[in-house]
């Protein structure tokens, strides 16, 4: 930038500079910028800050004029003011976030498994394998529902993803990122069917469920809602009787052929 022209914008600003004009007995010699008077068209060019703030005013439309006013003179801040749209009333309600959201999700791990036909499984379990035993139950209840037992897809969320980060323990993370998983490996999948081993799986996981289905796309092929059949928890399940009747009850209206 030329000298004259920096040193102009930074005295408008209220900044002064001062550099020397000559070189001051056995000082080295240095090249600096030979001052001089500004030209007679410089000096019209470069005019004081009161007469560009009065130009960019007049600019202004005579609302956004009000409006800037009113910030200033009321204390008001800038985003309420734009939140206003033309035509609107300055005290229309600003919707408010849902403080639930903000609920720290405590600890919980479970296993997703997508079969054919449009059912999958979700089995809470806080270990990383399930042992022979709850193998075995789980290939029961799909040869009684007429389905292979070979998974489609496969995958075990242990929540939370970010370990002692309590942004990412929220039940709003919790409803995104879980909306994402489902939305790709079941909804777009054509699954209709959940089977939840856990009660405290189904809490989390079904409001998820639900407003995923309720704003599917939906045709004439596929089902409109999504049926969860929850259960107790595995092991507790293949201890007692009354527990898998009432499975086996749940299990009836899914069973093919």
């Amino acid at each position: 930038m030329d000298p004259q022209v920096q040193e102009s914008y930074l005295s408008a600003m209220g900044v002064s500079q001062w550099y020397p004009k000559y070189a001051l007995p056995n000082a080295p010699e240095l090249d600096w910028p030979e001052i001089t008077d500004i030209p007679v068209g410089e000096a019209e060019r470069i005019r004081p800050v009161e007469v560009l703030e009065s130009e960019c005013v007049a600019r202004l439309p005579s609302e956004s004029l009000v409006n800037l006013r009113t910030i200033f003179e009321d204390g008001k801040s800038v985003a309420e003011e734009c939140s206003v749209k033309p035509g609107e009333h300055a005290d229309k309600e600003v919707p408010v976030r849902d403080a639930s959201l903000d609920v720290v999700v405590p600890p919980f791990s479970f296993l997703f498994s997508r079969y054919s036909l449009g059912v999958a499984l979700v089995i809470g379990t806080p270990n990383e394998l399930l042992s022979s035993v709850e193998l075995r139950f789980i290939d029961g209840v799909m040869a009684f529902l007429g389905i292979s037992n070979i998974p489609e897809f496969q995958h075990r969320v242990d929540w939370p993803l970010v370990k002692n980060n309590r942004e990412f323990q929220t039940k709003g993370f919790l409803h995104e990122s879980m909306s994402t998983l489902f939305e790709k490996q079941a909804v777009e999948r054509g699954v209709n069917t959940f089977i939840v081993f856990g009660k405290g799986v189904t809490e989390q996981l079904s409001p998820i469920l639900d407003d995923l289905y309720k704003g599917a796309m939906t045709t004439e092929e596929t089902r409109t809602e999504c049926l969860v059949v929850p259960s107790s928890e595995l092991f507790e399940l293949m201890m007692s009787a009354d527990e898998k009747r009432k499975l086996w009850q749940q299990l009836l209206t899914l069973k093919v052929g």
